[in-house]
């Protein structure tokens, strides 16, 4: 690694780790986890060339907390306990009873959420369901609030429809 991509890498350690570790704890509650995934994330980015990370710089912000809410993602399929609060709060937040969803595995419902919604709509929706106001959301993906407000409209929309076609079958 050449001195330049070192010096690079290390500033944006410097600068985001913090960040991304307090908002990684906030949701999953375990150091070591927390830990792990920033490593995986630091890591992904010294296997990148030195000219993507510096086409990346003026958003980076946006792009490591995409980084790191996909890995906190990954966990989520993996945890069982927290997939079924994570379905409750997700029923809940669209208006319906938590036991809407009885046939449902939460395996099977994150599969078709990732295969039809994208990557930043779903990390938008966990973020809200977090309790993020849209403004702070908006900041952490360099977009406006109401363009927040209008990404979460569509979302929705899809989620249900999504979901009232499975319970339907």
């Amino acid at each position: 690694m050449d001195i330049r991509k070192t010096l690079l890498i290390e500033k944006l350690i410097d600068d985001y780790y913090s960040a991304l570790y307090g908002h990684l704890y906030k949701r999953l509650k375990s150091s070591e986890l927390v830990k792990d995934i920033l490593q995986e994330v630091f890591l992904k980015l010294c296997q990148m060339p030195h000219e993507k990370l510096e086409d990346l710089a003026p958003r980076f912000q946006g792009y490591i907390f995409t980084m790191a809410g996909n890995k906190m993602i990954d966990f989520l399929r993996k945890d069982k306990k927290k997939a079924q609060k994570f379905t409750d709060r997700v029923c809940k937040s669209l208006g319906y009873k938590p036991d809407f969803l009885p046939k449902l595995e939460y395996e099977y419902l994150i599969k078709i959420l990732r295969k039809e919604l994208k990557n930043h709509e779903i990390q938008i929706i966990i973020l809200k369901l977090e309790g993020y106001k849209a403004k702070e959301v908006g900041e952490l993906f360099g977009t406006s609030e109401n363009n927040i407000h209008a990404i979460l409209s569509r979302t929705r929309k899809k989620v249900i429809k999504i979901i009232e076609d499975i319970y339907a079958k």
